[in-house]
């Protein structure tokens, strides 16, 4: 544990040409989105390096598909089971700000995350109409 309480948690990468010892890249991360737009193929290797590092960190790890509107229904079913291959059963949602697909699900997923000491029957913020 960090001071205050919080987690110390460090990822590093070796430095560029000319520097000398580890560079860090993220520190005290308890949460990590991996996102991913669907409008271009998706690198290979891409989501389980973003995984493994999350979890190498001891963090919880939410992989998000963005536009999600670019594909058909049948390529959006194989775009989540690879996904959910990549992170080995991790968890994966799809999302279309366009469409305003999974804009509900993702906001809740947040909302959940920093409010961990709700209670399971606590009132949870409707999404905006409209």
């Amino acid at each position: 544990m960090g001071s205050g309480g919080q987690r110390d948690i460090r990822n590093h990468r070796r430095r560029v040409a000319g520097g000398e010892g580890e560079q860090p890249l993220v520190a005290n991360v308890d949460l990590v989105l991996a996102v991913c737009g669907l409008d271009r193929p998706v690198r290979k290797g891409r989501i389980e390096r973003t995984v493994t590092l999350a979890l190498d960190a001891g963090a919880e790890t939410v992989v998000v598909l963005t536009k999600a509107d670019k594909l058909t229904r049948a390529e959006q079913t194989k775009a989540l089971s690879i996904a959910r291959l990549q992170t080995g059963g991790g968890e994966v949602r799809m999302f279309s700000a366009l469409k305003k697909q999974g804009v509900d699900e993702a906001a809740l997923l947040l909302w959940q995350w920093a409010h961990p000491q709700a209670e399971a029957g606590a009132v949870v913020p409707a999404a905006p109409a409209g």
